[in-house]
């Protein structure tokens, strides 16, 4: 088996890492690469380890869109989604296994399979039993607000051949650079393609839009489709609330002038852009200590760590 090797691309989570701090896009993009397989207490694992961790509301989100494709992919090959209760049930226990795995560290052993907490690895961040009984709860709520909205109605009376993505990460190439999308649900309806993208939180109308427009750029460019005839909308599980974008070439073009623009500020700081090769010092740290509160790698930053911390590189 050929020896994996660690390809430049783009998406709008890596563009957004890079924007908030390059020293954390190094961490989580070259720094991390193949510390899945490092020894246990190398720099690469300690970076592989620390970039899985989530906050408890990215943990919650993560897994109610986990529960949504489980029902979703059940509807869709079977014709009938699990009940209310069995999914309820489902990611219940999910959310309490998690969080007793997290509490006791067990990310640290086997960190693509157990998650970690952000709360439960830096102190500075724990939180009273009541927010974690609030998240529980939002989670759950969520899963019901689907159970009960138009949306679960529509999908339910979907033929198996007008369903195209359910949570599959693709891929489409903007200027020769491959850029990577995942779609929460895609499937055709009389006008054309319906593109939906779940929230389980407070969302930031300008960052979905640029998020859906880009998804309507790959469904357009992967299905050969008129930007007219797909349709993204978000739907808000926490709210019930459901907003409908449109898009044009327009906004395509203003997605390719963002990602060049993010592509070349990321290649300027590389040792070798053909070989893809970089080193820590070149990627400066925020200037700002704003995104640096709920950062992963605050155990290894030269800005916070401390000769003291478990886990160094020796």
């Amino acid at each position: 088996m050929a020896d994996l090797r660690n390809e430049f691309s783009w998406s709008k989570s890596r563009g957004e890492v890079f924007a908030e701090c390059p020293r954390k896009y190094f961490y989580s993009y070259y720094g991390a690469w193949g510390g899945w397989s490092a020894k246990p207490n190398s720099k690469e694992r300690t970076l592989y380890v620390l970039k899985q961790l989530m906050t408890r509301q990215m943990w919650a989100g993560t897994l109610v869109h986990n529960c949504l494709r489980w029902i979703l992919t059940t509807l869709r090959t079977t014709g009938s989604a699990p009940s209310e209760e069995a999914a309820l049930s489902a990611l219940g226990r999910r959310l309490q296994v998690d969080f007793q795995n997290s509490g006791e560290g067990l990310y640290w052993e086997n960190p693509k399979k157990i998650p970690g907490l952000l709360e439960h690895e830096y102190d500075h961040l724990e939180v009273e039993d009541e927010a974690w009984a609030r998240v529980f709860q939002r989670a759950l709520e969520a899963i019901t607000t689907f159970y009960h909205s138009e949306i679960f109605q529509t999908l339910h009376s979907l033929h198996p051949d007008d369903w195209m993505e359910i949570e599959r990460l693709g891929q489409f190439e903007v200027d020769t650079v491959k850029v990577w999308v995942q779609l929460d649900c895609a499937f055709h309806i009389r006008e054309g393609l319906q593109v939906i993208d779940w929230k389980t939180g407070r969302a930031d109308l300008e960052q979905t839009r640029a998020q859906l427009a880009l998804y309507a750029w790959y469904a357009s460019q992967t299905w050969n489709l008129d930007p007219a005839t797909v349709f993204p909308s978000e739907i808000n599980l926490r709210t019930g609330e459901t907003i409908a974008h449109q898009f044009t070439e327009t906004d395509f073009e203003r997605i390719r002038q963002t990602i060049a623009q993010s592509v070349a500020a990321m290649r300027a700081l590389l040792d070798d852009v053909d070989q893809n090769l970089a080193t820590e010092d070149r990627f400066p740290m925020s200037e700002s200590d704003e995104p640096c509160h709920t950062c992963a790698f605050r155990r290894v930053c030269p800005k916070w760590a401390t000769p003291a911390d478990a886990h160094a590189d020796e």
